[in-house]
């Protein structure tokens, strides 16, 4: 089902918005609305390729943060924390947080109010390593899961893991200074799951947060972490070519007005926070 973005995406407490995007369009003028910092950035990446991912994901990010808040995507202006986590400043709505996660050619915005919040994406790929790996950086119930599955799923497993951890992490902001291998989630292949299943060095961790699984295309995993409340989960499909047009409307003229249709899974309609369906 095609949808439109309502006006400014709503932002209530009880939402936790997803939106992704695609990285392999080039879209026209996209680092005109990124600030200094973010262009300069872009200019080190030795490969066009590389440049063009960071560009549109930061562009989209700006876009969709700027039609969140009614304002041009290129007045917002973002502050980082001590472990480099980068929030909204200079008179935003500081109750608004988000986070940015793109990998290949695909990008997600995690969008919610009032709740620290965490998106991972990864495009899994052959790991020579992926036993070391995991001995690493994953808990030891994990390992033992892991091992226990067939050699030819263990990859896409792995990447589970991965990404239900990394958005837990980065939903804390506390960059390397929480271990991966100090909380457990589940490696099950089912999305809309709660995946987190406990912490040795806090038994109330899954009372205070939530790890999702998010249904992406083959080839890509991906998840989101969030502080627990009654919160729903929506995920959005940006569309570039409305994208280009508002790069074209916005740079072009004072019009700001973005409409972003939206390809909705009919899932998030049906799932609420805390592992329950609305069916």
């Amino acid at each position: 089902m095609v949808q439109r973005f309502p006006g400014p995406l709503l932002l209530a407490a009880d939402s936790l918005h997803v939106v992704a995007c695609r990285l392999d369009i080039a879209v026209p003028d996209a680092i005109k609305v990124l600030d200094v910092a973010e262009r300069e950035r872009a200019a080190r990446f030795v490969f066009e390729r590389d440049r063009r991912r960071y560009i549109n994901a930061h562009a989209q990010l700006r876009i969709i943060l700027g039609r969140c808040l009614e304002r041009p995507p290129e007045s917002l202006r973002f502050a980082s924390t001590s472990h480099g986590k980068p929030y909204l400043a200079e008179g935003a709505r500081k109750e608004v947080q988000f986070n940015l996660s793109h990998a290949g050619e695909r990008a997600l915005v995690a969008i919610t109010v009032g709740r620290k919040v965490g998106v991972d994406i990864e495009q899994e790929c052959q790991l020579h390593d992926l036993a070391d790996m995991a001995h690493r950086f994953f808990a030891p119930a994990e390992i033992a899961a892991l091992r226990a599955l067939p050699v030819a799923e263990q990859t896409a497993a792995f990447f589970r893991c991965w990404t239900r951890k990394e958005s837990f992490v980065k939903a804390l902001g506390d960059g390397l200074s929480y271990p991966l291998a100090h909380f457990e989630v589940s490696l099950d292949p089912e999305p809309w799951r709660e995946a987190l299943r406990g912490c040795a060095s806090d038994p109330d961790v899954s009372e205070k947060w939530r790890i999702v699984a998010i249904p992406v295309e083959p080839g890509y995993v991906a998840a989101v972490a969030a502080q627990t409340g009654d919160w729903r989960l929506k995920l959005w499909h940006a569309d570039l070519v409305s994208l280009s047009r508002f790069f074209a409307s916005a740079l072009g003229c004072d019009d700001r007005t973005l409409i972003l249709p939206a390809t909705r899974n009919e899932e998030d309609a049906r799932w609420t926070g805390g592992g329950r369906r609305r069916d």
